[in-house]
């Protein structure tokens, strides 16, 4: 086996590199030149709007209407995976399926991941659409707290361990002498 000279060796891995760094940034520009053509088209449609506007009786300056932000990805995302109200359904069926032992917000945001995945099979759910999935849920678990519905324990081994621990949660007024009796909320007063 011939031996590659070192300079030779070098040129190949700089090739390699820049190669990358030139598929990156065409990558790159065919997403901003897609972000440009969105651009332009929103201009176009604010612009339509805006000569609408002046036809009208009472005629109105577009530029004197405040703009509104835009739903966030995350909200788009998740409404178009749950519908309204499907969310606090689903985790008060599973809380009520496994009884008094409660779940981790892990466990329930696992069970809503499964809930996407049957529905759109050929969705690819990442580390980033699982976090956000896990946030609703500690989010939507929270609201359904505070409203009564659930309630948060820890294990008394993890509280004598740690201090703390996983949020267990369970459906209010249901009770085991393997959790403590205080939620979470009283034992960091």
């Amino acid at each position: 086996m011939t031996r590659i000279p070192v300079s030779l060796n070098w040129l190949v891995r700089r090739r390699a590199r820049v190669k990358g760094l030139l598929d990156a940034s065409e990558h790159e520009l065919l997403r901003l030149t897609k972000v440009q053509s969105r651009l332009e088209g929103l201009r176009l449609d604010l612009n339509a709007l805006d000569r609408i506007l002046l036809i009208h009786d009472i005629p109105i300056e577009g530029h004197t209407i405040p703009s509104v932000r835009p739903l966030s990805d995350l909200r788009i995302g998740l409404k178009q995976w749950f519908s309204h109200g499907e969310v606090g359904r689903s985790l008060l069926k599973k809380l009520a399926d496994c009884g008094h032992r409660g779940m981790t917000t892990k466990q329930l945001a696992q069970e809503l991941l499964l809930i996407v995945h049957v529905r759109y099979p050929n969705q690819i759910l990442g580390t980033a659409e699982a976090e956000r999935v896990r946030r609703l849920t500690h989010k939507r678990l929270k609201g359904l707290c505070t409203r009564g519905k659930v309630e948060r324990v820890i294990p008394i081994e993890q509280i004598k361990v740690s201090g703390g621990g996983e949020q267990i949660w369970r459906l209010a007024g249901s009770y085991d002498t393997h959790y403590t009796e205080f939620s979470i909320d009283r034992l960091t007063e």
